[in-house]
């Protein structure tokens, strides 16, 4: 189980059009909001997973292996 507390976008969104906006440092948008306004969120996150296998024999020299994974 992951369990966070974070920040709401503590140093803002940058938006880049390409590469090389990116590498001059030139965004076309940035998001940001109001250091006074960020508050903390809560995050919690559960994974499960789940893994089969069966080995089916079908002739005497033909066997199939079976297998399912899920997260």
């Amino acid at each position: 189980m992951l369990n966070v507390i974070a920040d709401t976008d503590p140093n803002g969104i940058w938006h880049f059009g390409d590469l090389g906006s990116f590498l001059t440092n030139s965004p076309n948008k940035f998001q940001g909001g109001i250091a006074s306004t960020l508050s903390p969120r809560n995050l919690r996150q559960n994974l499960f997973g789940v893994y089969l296998q069966d080995d089916w024999r079908w002739k005497p020299n033909l066997t199939l292996n079976l297998a399912c994974a899920t997260k």
